[in-house]
């Protein structure tokens, strides 16, 4: 007997997820298409419509951030901002829901994350304890690689790794000075980009 999930739309709304649960469904009736596309190259990614593999970590990414809808050529709309209750509830559905064909969607961990952060003049601040090594202030915003990652927020991306032990807190990383920043359990709301392991 197959499990069936009841899903309270006004939960749903509430959290903003409605939004991701139709983009999900069209995902899904989409993904015999998005298979048939052919991988691009972008310097060390792949991309295929609104997948991008990284050919250095051997992770796939959701192309967009959260609440953005890729149009076949870039992202369109916001990117959602969301608190640490309304992270775990994202996270949750996507590790239930398909998403492109891919069920097996994740937060990324901290070190993850970081590895997208891409200085444009290549030149990088100094090593701190808390931000880590961070994009030089006249690299260009966001600190990403825009064609792989369009219209990406110059803020901060939730991680799945908690701050060190006696804070309340969960590690971000920002795409505006591509160090780490953490993130208050209570009062922070940043963008999310989900990850999985690629084949």
């Amino acid at each position: 007997m197959k499990k069936r999930f009841l899903i309270n739309t006004n939960v749903l709304s509430y959290f903003g997820l409605f939004p991701l649960l139709m983009l999900s469904v069209v995902g899904c009736a989409n993904a015999e298409q998005q298979t048939t596309a052919e991988w691009q190259t972008i310097d060390r990614y792949q991309v295929k419509d609104d997948l991008v593999k990284d050919t250095k970590t051997g992770l796939m990414w959701m192309r967009c951030s959260l609440g953005q809808k890729w149009d076949g050529s870039t992202c369109q709309g916001k990117a959602e901002q969301y608190n640490f209750g309304e992270k775990l509830q994202v996270t949750d559905y996507f590790s239930r829901h398909a998403h492109a064909g891919y069920s097996d969607w994740r937060l990324p961990k901290r070190e993850e994350l970081k590895t997208l952060v891409y200085c444009s003049n290549g030149q990088v601040g100094a090593d701190t304890d808390i931000t880590g090594r961070f994009c030089n202030e006249n690299s260009a915003k966001p600190a990403i690689e825009k064609t792989v990652f369009p219209e990406t927020v110059s803020s901060g991306f939730w991680s799945s790794s908690p701050c060190d032990a006696g804070y309340a807190c969960v590690w971000g990383v920002s795409f505006g000075s591509g160090g780490y920043t953490p993130g208050d359990l209570e009062y922070n709301n940043f963008a999310i980009r989900m990850v999985r392991g690629a084949e």
